[in-house]
């Protein structure tokens, strides 16, 4: 079980002599001396902030999921793209970061990784470089994804021009997905060619089982998400043979299925098994609470490692604002719109509220509609709202709502931010 300490020194720390950039927000206007700024009366709302207790806490609990479950944990950055993050991640005992671009990469490496995955296809001589540049400057191991015989063809040669060797993994996917081979032939094929080139190396296979849907439920999904990870596993060791690595690679596995995948991925002793969530690690009460409550059931069914590791991930993110008018009786308008939180899986949804500096009972209160910098709330008890009033809001879906802050506030304590998290979007 992991129980390394969570470290947070490269936080900013905003000082007279480091201050934020104009047109920053959720960031102080004026600095304090004392660098602690209450989000009731210091900082402009709306502010983004994610709580560094539920943060330690959720780092742990995956790298300790990992760990039992004798997969490496390589998790999905593009979900926060902070470099702090990433070297929090790296510290407790990640086997790398996963990206979803070279831009990404260069972010993962400037924090610290030695070993990323790029679960994606890399397309044109522009982002192909910008991979190479990464792999000769700073002496990384990159693995990208490849589905096809054109892009094999583009690294060999970009790889060769250079003087370079690039380990490839295959993408496996199904019908009707995303990118990857659409049959294990076509993978074999690939990988067939993969071997034969002077500056190539065949690394594993790589898949994304998120893509799959049951059509009769969740245990028609499990069963499916089952059989293709097993298939994948099953490739991944056929091509044994045609890889230099010692032990090739099979990875796979978002933020909904992990537990399916890191179970198969037990049967095999041949091949570096890696899972990749990503959003675990911020968590939410939306998609991924849903997620995980499907991960603990199954957990206490089977009584796997998720069950016996106890706890649970917990939400770290909230977005705070203020009640901005009360223009008719069980409306608000609240200052938070489509430009600060994600709303592609659910509006914004109200979980503390404070009057006056204190905290007051929150009042049932539904989100209903949600513009460029505004957030409609309806409500039935009198009075319910003030203009004003200031509302902590949870998100579903935390890659959206991250990627519209350039900082993040950490809280320390409810209500009081030190230290801001970068993004880099």
């Amino acid at each position: 079980m992991s129980d390394k300490e969570v470290k947070f020194d490269s936080y900013y720390h905003p000082t007279d002599s480091l201050p934020f950039e104009q047109g920053a927000k959720g960031v102080p206007l004026t600095l304090k001396p004392d660098s602690r700024y209450s989000l009731l009366s210091d900082l402009p709302l709306p502010a983004a902030v994610v709580s560094e207790s539920a943060l330690i806490h959720n780092a742990q609990w995956m790298q300790n999921f990992s760990d039992q479950s004798g997969v490496n944990l390589c998790p999905h950055g593009k979900t926060t793209m902070s470099p702090q993050l990433f070297n929090m991640q790296l510290e407790q005992g990640a086997w790398g970061i996963s990206v979803a671009s070279p831009a990404q990469a260069q972010v993962a490496v400037e924090a610290g990784a030695k070993r990323i995955i790029i679960p994606n296809q890399i397309v044109g001589l522009a982002n192909i470089n910008a991979v190479l540049d990464l792999i000769e400057h700073k002496g990384v191991d990159i693995y990208p994804c490849v589905d096809s015989q054109y892009l094999v063809e583009q690294w060999q040669e970009a790889a060769s021009r250079r003087q370079l060797t690039v380990p490839l993994l295959i993408e496996l996917g199904i019908a009707g997905g995303r990118c990857g081979c659409r049959s294990h032939q076509q993978v074999k094929a690939l990988a067939e060619d993969i071997a034969k080139a002077t500056h190539l190396r065949f690394a594993g296979v790589e898949f994304y089982e998120g893509v799959i849907h049951g059509d009769h439920g969740e245990d028609n999904a499990e069963h499916l998400v089952r059989t293709f990870v097993k298939g994948a596993v099953a490739l991944a060791e056929s091509l044994i043979d045609l890889s230099e690595l010692d032990k090739p690679i099979v990875t796979g596995a978002g933020s909904a299925w992990y537990d399916v995948v890191a179970e198969e991925f037990a049967n095999t002793q041949d091949l570096t098994t890696i899972i990749r969530p990503g959003c675990y690690l911020i968590h939410d009460d939306g998609i991924y609470q849903d997620a995980q409550n499907a991960v603990m059931a199954r957990s206490q069914r089977d009584t796997s490692t998720a069950c016996r590791i106890g706890g649970d991930l917990i939400s770290a993110l909230v977005l705070y604002a203020h009640v901005i008018s009360v223009p008719e009786t069980g409306k608000a308008i609240i200052g938070l719109g489509k430009r600060d939180a994600a709303f592609d899986a659910g509006l914004p949804r109200a979980v503390r509220l404070y009057r006056d500096g204190e905290q007051h009972p929150l009042p049932s209160l539904v989100s209903t509609n949600i513009m460029d910098q505004h957030l409609f709330v309806e409500f039935e008890q009198a009075g319910a709202l003030k203009v004003g009033d200031v509302i902590a809001f949870s998100t579903s879906h935390p890659c959206l709502t991250f990627d519209k802050w350039r900082y993040i506030g950490v809280e320390e304590e409810t209500g009081f931010v030190t230290k801001w998290l970068d993004t880099y979007f």
